[in-house]
């Protein structure tokens, strides 16, 4: 299994569950981030992007990049994300790896919940949204 096309393929799941539910299209936020400046240039990922966000209603769905390896070597620091480049760059799993991982973050950019490879269900990620919905509320009311 392919990790990329696999965790496009369920953001792209709460993206589509997002068109029917305002409260996840007013709140929810996705953002994918490449991990290969050199080819994932902005305008191959809103290429890449178009087949995706068809639908102009729902969450708003960024594709993100660095400008440099340098740029993107600290952000993945931040999140501890190891990446590694495959010893065959034209490996059929495509020339990096890295462990999956999908991050819950909420509106004060904390880390809420980190999702892996059998975690990643979009039910799952609704469910825990709408818990830091619920919680957002009730600390607004206090």
């Amino acid at each position: 299994m392919k990790a990329c096309p696999y965790a496009a393929g369920v953001l792209n799941q709460l993206h589509l569950l997002s068109i029917d539910d305002p409260t996840l299209a007013k709140n929810m936020r996705l953002v994918s981030m490449s991990f290969d400046p050199g080819y994932d240039t902005p305008q191959r990922l809103a290429a890449y992007s178009e087949k995706f966000l068809e639908e102009k209603s729902g969450c708003e769905w960024r594709f993100a990049t660095a400008k440099s390896t340098a740029e993107l070597e600290s952000i993945l620091a931040a999140y501890d994300q190891a990446v590694d480049k495959r010893a065959n760059a034209s490996d059929p799993q495509g020339p990096l790896y890295h462990i999956l991982r999908v991050f819950l973050i909420d509106r004060e950019g904390r880390i809420r919940n980190i999702y892996s490879s059998g975690t990643l269900d979009p039910r799952l990620v609704v469910a825990d949204v709408k818990t830091l919905l619920l919680e957002e509320a009730r600390l607004s009311k206090q």
